[in-house]
């Protein structure tokens, strides 16, 4: 005869009464977890390396596949947690993902959806919001934003004495343009977007003498055709400032701001960049000269 299946009671929470931690089964240690996983109690299911059995790769886990990743999260074993994107489906934005919460964040990354009594060591100590734990510099815990012991950045300064001046921007750091490159993650430093025309103030430090030029066209190109369809057609006006001279400087980018938000534009296709205090032999400079879409302008603070 065949032997009878085994039925088991589920407890008032709907689990296994041995394996609920509300009943307090008996599968469950003293440390709230099922024994044979506790690490502390060194459950029969943990390893010599601290890990579960299955899931240890240096112990050749069942739940290990030959290409030494987990079998379900596998892109080449077409694990069951791999969606058709190619993506672990809870990261994957276009599926749905359970990794992603109303905020369109990864949950353990959002601080409003973050329990209050954990706001605080999971972020910033100072304001809760920011996650603080792989700064390398400054206090540790805090953000960049909240630490007193820093000096203020560099691009932070410049826009602050821009803004005490000029208009409140339609994007201040902001992912509104940019398409290659990795230009996902580019974000326009400072940029208005007005009715006949759009003005972009970019805090260039050091005169991006490290970017590439392919990049550095990119984003030139990326910052008028990059954005909304009814703002393509707009004349945009980019002030590139390489910050040697701040004061200085930012009084020449507001002259400069002011002029180009009144003045009357005639080729409505070109695009105005307008690089301050640059040095004269800026390959980005000769790049931009060579294409015909960019009319260049330099101008020099100390003379």
């Amino acid at each position: 005869m065949p032997k009878a299946k085994r039925i088991r009671i589920k407890c008032p929470h709907g689990k296994r009464r041995d394996r609920c931690t509300k009943c307090k089964g008996k599968g469950i240690c003293e440390h709230g977890r099922q024994r044979q996983f506790c690490i502390v109690c060194k459950g029969s299911q943990i390893c010599e390396h601290g890990k579960r059995k299955s899931r240890c790769k240096p112990c050749g886990g069942s739940q290990i596949c030959e290409h030494n990743r987990r079998k379900e999260a596998c892109k080449v074993c077409g694990g069951s947690q791999i969606c058709e994107h190619s993506r672990q489906k809870r990261f994957c934005r276009d599926c749905g993902g359970s990794g992603f919460c109303e905020h369109d964040k990864l949950r353990y990354d959002c601080h409003e959806c973050c329990p209050p009594e954990l706001q605080f060591s999971r972020f910033c100590l100072v304001c809760g919001q920011v996650d603080a734990s792989k700064r390398k510099t400054g206090t540790p815990g805090v953000c960049r934003g909240c630490d007193q012991t820093l000096p203020e950045l560099v691009a932070r300064k410049v826009k602050r004495i821009l803004l005490e001046t000029l208009p409140l921007p339609s994007a201040s750091d902001s992912t509104y343009t940019g398409l290659t490159c990795d230009t996902s993650k580019r974000r326009a430093d400072l940029l208005w977007v007005g009715i006949d025309r759009i003005l972009q103030v970019e805090i260039d430090e050091e005169a991006h003498a490290d970017r590439s030029i392919t990049c550095e066209l990119a984003k030139l190109h990326e910052s008028k055709w990059g954005l909304r369809e009814e703002d393509q057609q707009k004349p945009l006006i980019m002030i590139r400032f390489n910050p040697i001279s701040i004061e200085r400087g930012c009084k020449c980018v507001v002259e400069l701001f002011e002029h180009w938000r009144r003045c009357a534009l005639y080729d409505l296709l070109q695009t105005n960049v307008l690089y301050v205090d640059y040095p004269e032999d800026s390959v980005h400079i000769a790049a931009a000269r060579s294409q015909a879409q960019f009319i260049v302008e330099e101008y020099n603070t100390d003379t």
